[in-house]
């Protein structure tokens, strides 16, 4: 009985001490400077299934806060996004995390401009790529 109660008694302390981390860990993640990259958008299957792939790099970042919630992707971009679409353009992201080698960066969506849809035909090779009119003004999800 008294090692169950000690045992409950240092769960309880580690809970105490995981939940008190959180604010900071959240804090962290807001403060994270937006920057501007040149990539591509898609949806993907997996998770996170809405991803960023920074032209001419090895990387791809995970737009959350949840995979299947497109509305944290600008809406220009969200009108031409599906799993035959990829939007290129010049996107301006803010990571929420740290950036770790060999793993998926976590960023939030902040702006899309400068964009060129490339769909492919269902069942073909085929691609139909069209430039989008401007969307230099476009800065809500």
């Amino acid at each position: 009985m008294r090692l169950m109660v000690t045992l409950a008694l240092r769960i309880a302390v580690i809970e105490i001490f995981a939940l008190a981390a959180i604010p900071s860990v959240l804090a962290a993640e807001t403060s994270s400077p937006c920057m501007d990259v040149h990539g591509r958008v898609s949806i993907a299957n997996g998770s996170p299934s809405v991803r960023i792939w920074p032209v001419g790099t090895k990387r791809m970042l995970a737009v959350v806060p949840d995979e299947t919630d497109l509305s944290q992707v600008p809406q220009i971009v969200r009108r031409y996004l599906d799993l035959n679409t990829r939007v290129y353009g010049d996107f301006t992201i803010c990571p929420v995390e740290a950036d770790r080698a060999g793993h998926m960066r976590k960023v939030r969506f902040a702006k899309a401009a400068n964009l060129v849809v490339e769909r492919r035909k269902e069942g073909t090779d085929d691609r139909i790529v069209f430039r989008v009119g401007d969307t230099a003004d476009n800065d809500s999800p």
